[in-house]
């Protein structure tokens, strides 16, 4: 959040996703927040390539998964808009996913709200600001009755009302 168009601030400085390299954080960089870890280009993650193969059945999923990591990443402007459901059986390896990402992005940048509070109360949406995702373990099928207003938060370019409680509304 704050950071440049491009790269994401994180402990060992701005890093470009694109090209993979930092640069040190400097304050007129206007950063408000950091992905708590230290990016290195020569990690290799043999856990977490473990982890794919024995949850997913095959590569295209594997690659699709990652990908969706990314651009969780990639939290600025996006010219589309994303949303992920992981559906399998218990014990699958949907909340380790999840754990994941979540331990990657770090726990004050993820927000977990419920889908049925994000499109249908008050001062759910509001819980997203400052956050670069929201997410949440077990969907209710309530929470996916009100599609237009889901559209319109994974949509990447509509505003929505949001307020917290107590509080005027805001865009």
């Amino acid at each position: 959040r704050g950071a440049p168009d491009g790269p994401i601030a994180t402990e060992g400085g701005l890093l470009g996703l694109l090209h993979r390299g930092t640069v040190p954080l400097e304050p007129d960089h206007y950063a408000t927040s950091k992905i708590p870890v230290d990016p290195d280009p020569e990690a290799d993650c043999p856990e977490w390539r473990a982890f794919l193969d024995d949850s997913l059945d095959d590569e295209e999923a594997r690659q699709r998964l990652q990908e969706y990591a990314g651009y969780c990443l990639w939290h600025h402007q996006q010219q589309f808009g994303k949303a992920l459901f992981l559906v399998g059986p218990t014990d699958s390896g949907k909340g380790t996913a999840l754990t994941a990402i979540r331990h990657v992005l770090g726990g004050d940048n993820v927000a977990a709200e419920s889908l049925r509070n994000l499109v249908d109360s008050r001062w759910g949406k509001a819980s997203l600001v400052g956050n670069i995702v929201n997410m949440r373990n077990e969907v209710s099928p309530q929470g996916l009755k009100n599609v237009e207003q889901f559209k319109e938060l994974t949509g990447g370019e509509d505003e929505v009302d949001a307020e917290f409680k107590g509080q005027d509304k805001f865009k």
